[in-house]
């Protein structure tokens, strides 16, 4: 297996530590975003498996974002290494807020109102 170009390296290497904030953040987002708007659009077709796996999918981006940031802490130091533990964290408080929406999706009524 041939080891991949100087610049794909360089990148994994200046994108690791931040990859929990991205991941995080997407995750979070798309959650957010298509559950509500599934929601909001046709109330219906907002049924809990739907719900259930578009949470699963943010869950999985921000849980992989989190991860690769934590496999970057050993090999930093400095502002880098806080970065990396930032992300972790970041990955972690907004998987909770992934869950809760996906709970509350789960709970409340589809079609309000």
């Amino acid at each position: 297996m041939t080891p991949p170009p100087p610049l794909i390296r360089r990148a994994k290497y200046l994108l690791a530590p931040w990859a929990g904030m991205l991941g995080a953040g997407f995750g979070w987002a798309l959650s957010h975003q298509v559950g509500s708007d599934l929601a909001q659009d046709n109330c219906n077709a907002a049924n809990p498996v739907v719900m259930i796996l578009i949470g699963l999918i943010g869950f999985a981006i921000a849980g992989f974002g989190g991860l690769v940031s934590w496999r970057a802490v050993p090999g930093e130091h400095g502002g880098r290494k806080f970065v990396a533990y930032v992300g972790v964290l970041m990955a972690a408080l907004l998987s909770v807020a992934i869950f809760m929406q996906t709970a509350a999706a789960l709970l409340l009524p589809g079609c309000f109102g």
